[in-house]
C-alpha cells in the first residue's frame, strides 16, 4: 500500500461512521474499521486474515457468499437489505427494546474494489436499529388504534361496528360450508338498582367482570359484544341449538355463583336469549338479533336468570 493509500486509509476508511471491511476471494478480511472495532469488540488485528465465520460462530454465510460471487467474479455491486435479511453481522444492541428486537438491524452494500486483475469487496453496514425500531412502533400504534375503533372503551369487549363485520364475513363461510352460528344475548338483571345503590364506579366494574366472565367460556373463534349498557352478545361459531342452549346455560350459572359483585348480600344474575343463525333458512344480522331480543324478553318474563330459545 502506498503512503497516500494509506494516509486515505487512516483518515477516511477507519473513521467512516458505519461499518466498513473488505475482503479477498479467499473471504479473509484485510480491512476492519473503527466503527466495526467498537460495535463487536474485536480489534482490526484479531479481524485481519479471519473470515467472518471464524468470527461469529453460528455466521449463517449463504446469502453473503451468494453476494460476494456477484462483485468478486462479476463485478455487480450487490445490496443486502434488512427487510429480507436482518443483520449480517449478529451484534447484540445495548438497550433491547423487545424479544423481537435483540440484534443490531443492518443494511449492507458490497462494492468491487478492482486492482489490477485482482478484485477484493468493501463491505458497508448501515444501523438501520432506530429506523426498524419507528417502523415497529407505528406497527404497534396502527395496530393499538385499530383495536380501539373497534372495542368497548370501558370492557375491552368488542363494539357494534365489529359485530357487523364478523357477521359479514362469517355469515358467508357459514353459508359455503353449511353449519349453525348462535348469537346469546345477555342482560345483567336488574342493573339499574346496582348502579343507582352503589353507584357508576361499582357499576363500570360489575360490567368489565361480567366480560371477562364470558370470555372465560368462549373458544378464540367466538366473538364477545357489548351490545349496549348492560347487554351483551355472544358470537358462538359452528354451534347448533343444543350446544348454544348448554353453553348459554353454563354461562348464567357462572354469572350466578360468581363473587362478580362486590357488593353482598344478592348475588348478581342475567337473562339469555338465544337465536340461530342457520344456512338453510339465512336472515341478516339485525334479524337474528331481534329474534335473541325476544327470547331474552320470554327469559325476562318467565322471572330472569334463565335462557330460552327463539322459535
Amino acid at each position: 500500500m502506498s503512503e497516500d493509500s494509506k494516509a486515505l486509509y487512516e483518515s477516511v476508511f477507519k473513521k467512516l461512521p458505519i461499518g466498513a471491511f473488505i475482503v479477498k476471494k479467499d473471504r479473509k478480511i484485510i480491512a476492519w474499521n473503527h466503527w466495526l472495532e467498537e460495535k463487536t469488540k474485536i480489534t482490526e488485528e484479531k479481524a485481519i486474515g479471519h473470515d467472518l465465520c471464524e468470527l461469529f460462530p453460528g455466521f449463517k454465510k449463504q446469502r453473503f457468499d451468494w453476494a460476494l460471487d456477484q462483485v468478486l467474479q462479476h463485478r455487480i455491486p450487490q445490496i443486502l437489505s434488512q427487510t429480507l435479511n436482518h443483520y449480517l453481522i449478529p451484534i447484540e444492541l445495548s438497550n433491547p427494546t423487545s424479544e423481537h428486537l435483540r440484534k443490531m438491524q443492518q443494511h449492507v452494500r458490497i462494492l468491487p474494489i478492482i486492482q489490477g486483475r485482482d478484485t477484493c469487496a468493501m463491505v458497508f453496514i448501515i444501523d438501520e436499529t432506530n429506523s426498524v425500531r419507528q417502523k415497529m412502533m407505528l406497527m404497534r400504534l396502527g395496530h393499538e388504534l385499530e383495536e380501539q375503533s373497534i372495542r368497548d372503551a370501558l370492557t375491552k369487549a368488542y363494539n357494534r361496528r365489529f359485530l357487523w363485520e364478523w357477521m359479514d364475513s362469517h355469515f358467508q363461510q357459514a353459508k359455503r360450508d353449511k353449519y349453525q352460528i348462535a348469537c346469546c344475548l345477555f342482560d345483567i338483571d336488574f342493573f339499574k338498582k346496582i348502579n343507582d345503590k352503589y353507584g357508576h364506579d361499582a357499576g363500570d366494574q360489575v360490567l368489565i367482570d361480567f366480560v371477562n366472565l364470558i370470555s372465560t367460556k368462549v373458544r378464540g373463534l367466538d366473538l364477545v359484544v357489548r351490545y349496549g349498557g348492560e347487554e351483551f352478545i355472544a358470537m358462538i361459531d359452528k354451534a347448533d341449538e343444543e350446544k348454544a342452549m348448554k353453553l348459554a346455560g353454563r354461562i348464567r350459572s357462572l354469572i350466578e355463583s360468581s363473587s362478580l359483585n362486590h357488593f353482598p348480600p344478592k348475588a348478581i344474575t342475567c337473562s339469555v336469549g338465544v337465536s340461530l343463525w342457520d344456512p338453510e333458512n339465512a336472515v341478516d344480522g339485525e334479524k337474528l338479533i331481534e329474534q335473541a331480543d325476544k327470547a331474552l324478553y320470554q327469559a325476562k318474563e318467565a322471572g330472569r336468570n334463565c335462557v330460552k330459545l327463539a322459535k
